[in-house]
C-alpha cells in the first residue's frame, strides 16, 4: 500500500471546484482505506514550472514540426502553429537558463518524493472535453513532464456534463513499475469506497 501525498502545486487554483473536490475526495477515500497520507508542499521555485516547461518545449518543437507545417499548414491547428512560432522566438540564452532550471527542479523532486509514495494532483482543470478536436488544457501535465517523473491518470469522478474527471498519480523518478502497482491498489480502493 503506497503512502499518498495530496499535492497542490501553483496550478491548483486553475482546477475547477469539482476537479479539486475529486482529488481531495480520492485522498480522503485512500487514507480511509488505510494508506498513510500527507500533504506535499511544493517549493516556491516550482511556481514557475509551467513557464519553464514552455520555454524548453516550444523551441524543441521547431525542428520536429517546421517541415509538417510547411507541407500542410491547413492541417495544423493555429494554436499548435503559434507554439512553434513562439519556440522560434525564444533566445538561446533563455532556453539555456530554462534547461538549468529544469535540472535544478528535477533534483528537487528526486529529493522530495520517496520510494513507495504516490502524489495525487488534478489531471486537468475539469472534466474531459467533448469530442475529439482537442485533448484539453495540459497545465497540470506540464509540471510532471518537465520534472521527468512517471505519472498516470485514473478516472475518479464526473463533471457537470457527465464526462470523466481524472486524478493524476505521480511517483519518484524511475519508479514506473511501483507506480503501476500503486495505481492498481488505488483503483481498487476507490472502487470499493465509491
Amino acid at each position: 500500500m503506497p503512502r499518498i501525498g495530496l499535492c497542490r502545486t501553483a496550478e491548483w487554483p486553475s482546477a475547477s471546484a469539482v476537479a479539486r473536490k475529486t482529488v481531495e475526495g480520492a485522498f480522503a477515500k485512500l487514507t480511509a482505506a488505510g494508506a498513510p497520507g500527507f500533504t506535499v508542499v511544493s517549493p516556491p521555485a516550482w511556481d514557475r514550472l509551467v513557464e519553464t516547461h514552455k520555454t524548453v518545449m516550444f523551441p524543441e518543437m521547431v525542428p520536429i514540426f517546421d517541415g509538417y507545417i510547411a507541407r500542410g499548414p491547413d492541417l495544423i491547428s493555429e494554436g499548435f502553429k503559434a507554439q512553434v512560432a513562439d519556440g522560434r522566438a525564444i533566445p538561446p540564452a533563455r532556453l539555456a537558463a530554462a534547461r538549468a532550471e529544469m535540472a535544478a527542479r528535477r533534483a528537487d523532486v528526486a529529493r522530495m518524493i520517496g520510494a513507495g509514495e504516490v502524489w495525487l494532483a488534478p489531471a486537468a482543470p475539469d472534466e474531459a472535453p467533448e469530442g475529439i478536436e482537442r485533448t484539453g488544457d495540459p497545465v497540470f501535465n506540464r509540471v510532471w513532464t518537465l520534472l521527468g517523473v512517471p505519472c498516470l491518470t485514473l478516472p475518479a469522478g464526473k463533471g457537470k456534463r457527465g464526462l470523466p474527471i481524472g486524478i493524476q498519480l505521480i511517483a519518484a523518478p524511475g519508479e514506473d513499475d511501483a507506480l503501476l502497482d500503486a495505481a492498481a491498489w488505488i483503483e481498487a480502493a476507490l472502487g470499493a469506497a465509491g
